[in-house]
């Protein structure tokens, strides 16, 4: 009887450790922008759609189209790393980030927390980080410049907007916002 115990208790563990491995529990993704829109945001989307802590380098862009955003529906953590010298950069993106909701804003995840650090964002349209987030969201050492306003916003740009649609006594987790450089000019 112990013996049959022993080996449950083995395969009980073996089938967690594989489910946290599928499911992007302990996964760690490293995504190298390639600077061709198409590509950087299908690669992005698909990295954030697993969830879990995601290595940047080089440069992502975009787009210009609007709706170009990457949508946050699950704990992420992204981590941007030097590569030939140079920080991450994302370009472009209508906004680039949206915290709490999918790709093409269809589909609403309040709990999606997210941790974003050492990400250069420029050119975004509006705004570079948005979101309607009930969950954590710590943007740290991050670089934030020439935000161009959006007519969709009414003209206006922020290099961070936390409630997007302005939900009376929206309630959050921790948010976070440390050692960034914000330039909005020339706008």
């Amino acid at each position: 009887m112990k013996k049959e115990n022993t080996d449950f208790f083995r395969f009980l563990a073996l089938l967690l450790i594989s489910f946290f491995l599928t499911t992007g529990a302990f996964a760690e993704q490293t995504i190298i922008g390639t600077g061709d829109s198409s590509e950087d945001l299908r690669s992005l989307r698909n990295a954030v759609d697993r969830g879990g802590k995601i290595i940047l380098k080089g440069t992502f862009d975009l787009g210009y189209l609007e709706w170009n955003s990457v949508g946050i529906t699950k704990d992420t953590r992204i981590i941007g790393a030097v590569h030939n010298g140079q920080p991450p950069t994302i370009k472009h993106g209508s906004p680039a980030v949206v915290v709490g909701l999918n790709h093409d804003w269809g589909e609403w995840f309040p709990d999606a927390s997210l941790s974003i650090k050492g990400v250069h964002f420029v050119d975004s349209f509006g705004m570079a980080i948005a979101g309607v987030v009930h969950g954590n969201l710590t943007i740290k050492d991050c670089m934030f410049s020439n935000v161009f306003p959006d007519a969709m916003f009414g003209d206006a740009q922020a290099a961070i907007r936390i409630n997007l649609f302005g939900i009376p006594m929206l309630k959050t987790g921790k948010i976070s916002i440390e050692n960034n450089v914000i330039d909005l000019n020339p706008h």
